[in-house]
């Protein structure tokens, strides 16, 4: 997946990686005429339109699972990388309020 990826968004949990999604797929909903429910899921709006890129979501730490090379981040390599992090209060703000 990772190499078929044409953009990815690597993120650390609680960081905003769900709202994040939610508004591209908004982009995509508006620019291309996609249904409001097309929620961005790597590929499928590609697949409806292959004017819209297929981006990869992922946290840090997974993409391991997923190459399983653990030495290094050269999978990574000629990709179009984007990090996404928050401040440090917002995951336990969230946490309190969830709970």
């Amino acid at each position: 997946m990772l190499q078929r990826a044409d953009c990815v968004v690597v993120s650390y949990g609680k960081s905003g990686r769900t709202w994040l999604r939610v508004m591209i797929s908004r982009f995509y909903q508006l620019r291309y005429g996609m249904p409001q429910d097309a929620l961005l899921s790597f590929d499928n709006l590609h697949k409806r339109n292959g004017a819209i890129p297929k981006i990869l979501f992922t946290h840090d730490n997974y993409i391991a699972d997923i190459t399983g090379n653990r030495a290094d981040k050269a999978d990574f390599r000629g990709k179009k990388i984007r990090v996404l992090a928050s401040q440090a209060a917002v995951p336990w703000l969230s946490e309190q309020i969830l709970t």
